[in-house]
Parts: structure tokens; C-alpha cells; sequence
């Protein structure tokens, strides 16, 4: 078995690997970041559903149009499936990112295959944030979106002012207060 490798002799038997230690401290960087990614837009997904299901937020306010962007990430991330596939009138070409340059890049999404999957292309942005091109089954329109575009504005909606003297608990230093334990904020 080869080891991950940190250069030609890495693991001792004369075969170089192909990444160099900076190269591999880049690629678990990466990957770590996406992975945490992933994990966060589900968990604050349910956390945005919720507070407009149950009424604590408007559902027509700023939490609204992030819950929708979050709903079009998870569900491929979670399920491996295009959000809101169900609205798709007929199958979809798709291409496999990143390509191999055969036959094999191209593939057909249907709904009503119960073998379908789709695995979101992402990537990293300049300003190192993990990037996904999300894809919205009800318009067939695809767009990149960064976790930072999500997040600044979360926390933006989330910083109201605290009521009823709740414990508040700030997740950011720039941002004075994000969460109090009844929920209770001004939006």
C-alpha cells in the first residue's frame, strides 16, 4: 500500500510520488474547508427552514432568500440530487466537471430515474471561501455561489438587538450579538 506522499522519498521505494509537501498541506486544506463547508450549510439550512416555519422570521424577509440559496446547496450536497427536480418538464444533458474528454462527460439527469445523481462542481474563490455551482431545477438557471456570500448576510440578519434580557452569544467580533438562547431578536 502507498503511503500519502511528501515527496520522491516518500515511500521508500524509489517511486515519486506526484505531490510535494506543500502540495499536499493545499489539497487537505482544501478539502478539510469543504468538508466543514458542507457540514455548515446543512445545519444552517435547518436552522433558517425552522425559524420560518415557525414563525420567528418572516417568511417574505432577508432570511428568506438565504434559506432558498441554502436549500439549492443542500439538497445536492446532502442527497446528490438538483434541488426542486421535481419542476424539471423533461430530462437534462448534463457534463461531468471536471472533464475527462470522452464519451463519459456527458450524462443524462432524469428525475424519474431512480439511479439519478448529480454532484455539485465547487471549487475555492480568490478570497479563499469554498465555492458551489448550484442549479435550480424550477428555472434550469445555474450560478457559483460562495459560502461567504451566504454567511455575511446571515449573520447581518441575526444581529438584531437582544429582547427580554436573553443570554446572547456573539460568533463573530465585528458583529455584536448573533444568537440568544429564546430566540427572541428583531429582525
Amino acid at each position: 500500500m502507498r503511503r500519502v506522499g511528501y515527496g520522491p522519498e516518500s515511500d521508500g521505494r524509489g517511486t515519486a510520488d506526484s505531490r510535494t509537501s506543500a502540495d499536499n498541506v493545499e489539497f487537505f486544506a482544501f478539502h478539510y474547508k469543504a468538508l466543514l463547508s458542507d457540514i455548515w450549510i446543512g445545519s444552517v439550512y435547518e436552522i433558517a427552514r425552522l425559524q420560518i416555519e415557525r414563525g420567528f422570521v418572516p417568511n417574505n424577509g432577508p432570511l428568506a432568500s438565504i434559506a432558498h440559496t441554502l436549500h439549492l446547496l443542500r439538497i445536492p450536497i446532502e442527497k446528490h440530487e438538483i434541488a426542486l427536480d421535481r419542476k424539471l418538464k423533461k430530462p437534462l444533458l448534463m457534463q461531468r466537471m471536471p472533464e475527462n474528454g470522452d464519451a463519459g462527460d456527458l450524462y443524462i439527469y432524469d428525475k424519474t430515474d431512480p439511479k439519478r445523481g448529480h454532484i455539485m462542481p465547487m471549487g475555492m474563490s480568490e478570497r479563499g471561501s469554498i465555492m458551489w455551482h448550484a442549479l435550480d431545477g424550477a428555472t434550469i438557471q445555474g450560478n457559483w455561489v460562495e459560502r461567504r456570500t451566504i454567511s455575511d448576510p446571515l449573520l447581518d440578519a441575526w444581529a438584531g438587538p437582544a429582547v427580554d434580557n436573553a443570554p446572547c452569544y456573539a460568533l463573530r467580533r465585528d458583529v455584536p450579538v448573533i444568537f440568544c438562547s429564546t430566540w427572541g431578536r428583531a429582525f
